[in-house]
């Protein structure tokens, strides 16, 4: 995400630049608010996202979701990224039970972990229980 600037004498951002990550920023805000209204995600069958599977998060100065992506259903476009293995925008909701995570940018469908998951997950669970690695295990057992 790049910092954006204005009211300096060189280096100002973009008119459409401020209004891209203003309407970046307002649809996080309304998933976020609607999913604290709702009391719920939303429902996976009605989300158009990519698949994130061997999904890790990234250790950075904000999280970041790691993982290969893959096409989402009901979709029949080509991406580049679709098939590679890639780094999302900062990572802002994580539900390892709801399978979903919301960046920046974008929803994400969680497939199965990667093998280090539960460890890169802790060091993000800022509560010293570590609770975050019994839902991945959990998960991933289950095959």
């Amino acid at each position: 995400m790049d910092l954006l600037r204005f009211g300096e004498s060189d280096f100002n951002s973009s008119y459409l630049a401020i209004l891209r990550h203003g309407r970046r920023a307002h649809e996080l805000s309304k998933d976020l608010f609607m999913i604290c209204e709702k009391e719920r995600l939303p429902s996976i069958e009605t989300l158009v996202a990519p698949l994130v599977e061997n999904w890790f998060i990234a250790e950075r100065s904000v999280p970041m979701l790691v993982g290969e992506l893959r096409q989402p259903r009901g979709l029949s476009f080509q991406h580049e990224s679709f098939g590679a293995f890639e780094c999302t925008t900062p990572l802002h909701l994580l539900s390892v039970r709801g399978k979903l995570a919301r960046t920046t940018n974008h929803w994400y469908v969680l497939g199965q972990p990667a093998l280090d998951a539960t460890e890169s997950l802790n060091q993000w669970d800022f509560r010293a229980g570590g609770s975050a690695a019994a839902i991945v295990v959990k998960k991933s057992s289950r095959g």
